[in-house]
């Protein structure tokens, strides 16, 4: 059975230094309407969960899951890559039928 999504071991562990640097707070994903292709991810540290969050579990961190952004995340991937262009999250989606030209946008 697949998972809501999956978290790599680098994202898990800068998901967690993240956490202690924001006082503890859980890590909330949402899907919000953006950009020219539609929608984008948002990650943002919360106060505290919203009662219909989803609450995902992987390689030892937690994430909490917009209920709206479930269908558009199911069998997502997120993963930390840092190189010499950069450090960030990627998320790698089997849903995406597309992305923009920038790649900051995409559309199921």
């Amino acid at each position: 059975m697949t998972s809501i999504l999956n978290i790599t071991a680098a994202a898990a562990e800068r998901i967690r230094e993240l956490a202690v640097a924001n006082d503890g707070k859980p890590l909330r994903l949402s899907v919000v309407k953006s950009g020219c292709s539609g929608n984008k991810y948002d990650m943002k540290f919360v106060d505290q969960a919203d009662p219909a969050d989803e609450k995902v579990s992987d390689n030892g961190t937690d994430i909490l899951v917009d209920p709206h952004s479930l269908l558009m995340v199911f069998g997502m991937t997120i993963d930390w890559k840092e190189d010499r262009f950069g450090r960030q999250f990627t998320f790698d989606n089997p849903l995406e039928a597309g992305r923009c030209g920038c790649g900051e946008s995409f559309h199921v």
